[in-house]
């Protein structure tokens, strides 16, 4: 066996290695609270309060945003403000345990992982990564609002892919490939050439308008 065959083998090792544990829990709203979390875990729940049940009261929110290579795409899910908007603080950061980020990404921050992630796959995370949560970093945004019985369907569909996806590669499972994913998934429609973070979601925006049926 030649050298680089031994040293694509040992990298295969190492990454498959890597994906049979995860190192952190979902970091979100859902999991965390017993409210929110069924008897047999199928999927995100929200409160059962007289005043949720009414209108559309949750979200679920497409984003894409700067990052120091060609950026970076995650869902958001959750209960809207009094205002109707999705909840984030003075500083236009989201409120972590009112809300919820999904989105696939390398299990480290390292840029070795990244780097190797063109090439092979690596071990990936499904949730927060830095710069998620903050709105000044955003290049688009494609919000729809849900009722409770459409959030909770939204929501199950989420968690179950983000426990299908354990590893990441920067062309055949990207975070683009993900949100790609969560929209089929809810029953969007969806461009069919590849699009950088970015393209994507203005594109499922124009492709799907205000109202779509989720």
């Amino acid at each position: 066996m030649s050298q680089l065959k031994l040293i694509v083998v040992a990298l295969v090792a190492v990454v498959l290695t890597g994906c049979q544990k995860s190192t952190s829990a979902y970091n979100d709203v859902f999991t965390h609270s017993p409210k929110y979390v069924t008897k047999t875990s199928s999927g995100f729940v929200p409160s059962q309060t007289r005043s949720s049940r009414g209108g559309k009261r949750y979200f679920i929110q497409f984003r894409a945003r700067n990052a120091l290579s060609y950026g970076h795409a995650s869902v958001v899910l959750g209960k809207l403000d009094s205002r109707g908007r999705v909840p984030t603080n003075s500083k236009g950061v989201l409120i972590k345990g009112k809300t919820e980020v999904a989105g696939l990404h390398p299990r480290t921050q390292s840029n070795i992982p990244f780097s190797v992630g063109h090439v092979l796959p690596v071990a990936a995370e499904t949730g927060w990564s830095d710069g998620d949560s903050e709105d000044a970093y955003v290049t688009a945004k494609y919000t729809i609002k849900l009722t409770e019985r459409q959030f909770k369907r939204v929501a199950a569909k989420v968690r179950k892919r983000k426990e299908q996806h354990k590893v990441w590669h920067a062309v055949t499972n990207s975070c683009v490939t993900f949100i790609r994913g969560v929209a089929k998934d809810i029953g969007l429609r969806t461009p069919g050439r590849p699009h950088l973070p970015t393209g994507f979601v203005n594109s499922i925006k124009s492709l799907n308008g205000k109202n779509p049926k989720v």
